[in-house]
C-alpha cells in the first residue's frame, strides 16, 4: 500500500504494472497524471470508496465572457456580486 501524499508514493511501480486506486477524487486524478507523466503503460483501476459510479461530465462550449462589454467591477465585493448574478442567470438558462 502506498500513501499518495508521500513524495515516494509511486516508487516501485513498474511501467507495465497494474495499479489499483481506492478513491476517485482529485488525489486519484493527480496520481493518474503522475503515472502518465512517468511513462506508465499498465492498467489503472479506480474504485469509489463509497460504491459510487464515476460521473462523466459532458463537454460544454465555453461560457460567454460576461464582463467583456460592461464596466468591470472595481471592488472584489462588486465582482463577487456580478459573478453570483451571472451564475443565477446561467442556471436559469439550464447552463451547467
Amino acid at each position: 500500500m502506498h500513501i499518495p501524499w508521500r513524495g515516494d508514493a509511486l516508487d516501485g511501480i513498474g511501467a507495465d504494472d497494474e495499479v489499483l486506486l481506492v478513491g476517485q477524487g482529485l488525489t486519484a486524478i493527480d496520481l493518474v497524471v503522475q503515472l502518465d507523466r512517468s511513462g506508465h503503460r499498465g492498467t489503472i483501476h479506480a474504485l469509489s470508496r463509497h460504491g459510487h459510479r464515476l460521473k462523466v461530465h459532458q463537454p460544454t462550449p465555453p461560457y460567454r465572457s460576461f464582463l467583456a462589454h460592461e464596466i468591470s467591477p472595481t471592488t472584489v465585493r462588486a465582482l463577487l456580486h456580478r459573478v453570483r448574478a451571472e451564475v443565477r442567470t446561467a442556471a436559469a438558462a439550464g447552463v451547467d
